[in-house]
């Protein structure tokens, strides 16, 4: 019969991100952003329900059966750190496992916007990460944080569901907080945390607009607040933030986001030409004088002008990246066309 670490291993040998594990199924896993079946294991070879069962902590399973849902992370010799969400499905529990890269890789191997470091050093405002799931953000995140670390004499502290990249406190220190295992609630962690003295806020996950409040009232307080959102780009970001309050709210959230925003950085990760991987496109917008007006006076349409302006400054835009890559022969033209098209109709709907 095999067992759990047979499947991861053969999953890290291929380069897998995430394994799925479904009663009366084989399992599963994402390799390259496609779904396959592990290889040799069939559904006859692998007791699922009862791996899945063994997966939850003792202190947790009132959680998983009032709940019916957790998330959570562990150490999995030898294959490090791995993010697990455990639910039910036609009754049965399932696990959805997320592969975490062992170190967290710097801004520069991951071939970040060079002029993010510059703003991931500023001592006040908000810098928001985003894409749509799987695109990356906690890698992301992660290795801003660790360069914060290595740079500054800071106090970090991580709000996250679950941890994800364990941090050492290089220059700094560093807290890491869970959902659950540290704190009982996201509202609970958000209220506290300004009593706790942090120079950096790091959010897992702007959720709602409680948590995006929280964020930005911070971030105008004399902190940097480092936070994903689910968004394709920068405009979508922004309106994102904007929407998800009353519209009797959004004139006021609109001068406190104009006046607290730092940097958007909206990432892809697109399929290589090259064998065994996927590149990553990003777009950057640096919050200059004109942004912070066209936020204010609702605007949103003429961001991506002022994108394109201020290239001379490290802003660009995802075709300026994917270009980039199309020119180094890491994508084809029809992955690149695909993303722009998609971007171009998510700009519309921000819009």
């Amino acid at each position: 019969m095999a067992t759990l670490k047979d499947i991861l291993a053969v999953a890290t040998r291929r380069g897998a991100s995430d394994v799925v594990l479904v009663s009366e199924s084989a399992p599963f896993m994402r390799v390259e952003g496609e779904w396959l079946p592990v290889p040799s294991i069939d559904r006859s070879a692998f007791d699922s329900e009862t791996t899945v069962l063994s997966l939850i902590p003792e202190d947790r399973l009132a959680v998983m059966r009032d709940e019916r849902e957790m998330n959570f992370s562990r150490e999995l010799p030898p294959f490090g750190r791995l993010r697990f969400n455990l639910h039910y499905q036609r009754g049965s529990p399932a696990a959805t496992i997320r592969l975490i890269w062992p170190t967290v890789r710097s801004i520069d191997e991951l071939e970040l916007p060079r002029a993010l470091p510059e703003a991931a050093l500023r001592h006040q405002g908000l810098i928001l990460v985003c894409g749509r799931a799987g695109s990356g953000k906690s890698t992301t995140l992660a290795a801003i944080v660790q360069y914060i670390l290595s740079k500054r004499r800071a106090h970090v502290i991580t709000i996250e569901d679950p941890i994800e990249y364990v941090h050492g406190n290089g220059q700094g220190v560093c807290e890491q907080r869970e959902l659950h295992s540290d704190t009982l609630s996201w509202d609970a962690a958000l209220k506290n945390v300004l009593r706790q003295s942090p120079d950096v806020i790091v959010i897992g996950e702007l959720q709602d607009r409680a948590s995006i409040a929280t964020a930005v009232s911070a971030a105008e307080t004399g902190h940097l607040v480092l936070a994903s959102l689910h968004a394709q780009n920068a405009v979508q970001c922004v309106t994102r933030i904007v929407d998800s309050f009353p519209g009797d709210q959004q004139p006021q959230i609109r001068v406190q986001l104009a006046n607290s925003l730092v940097a958007v950085l909206a990432q892809e990760l697109v399929p290589s030409t090259r064998e065994g991987g996927r590149v990553l496109a990003t777009e950057f917008m640096l919050v200059n004088p004109a942004i912070r007006n066209l936020i204010r006076s609702n605007e949103y349409a003429q961001i991506h002008n002022a994108i394109l302006t201020g290239r001379g400054v490290g802003m660009h835009t995802l075709q300026d990246s994917l270009e980039q890559h199309l020119a180094r022969k890491t994508i084809s033209e029809q992955e690149m066309l695909c993303r722009l098209t998609d971007s171009r109709l998510a700009c519309a709907v921000g819009a």
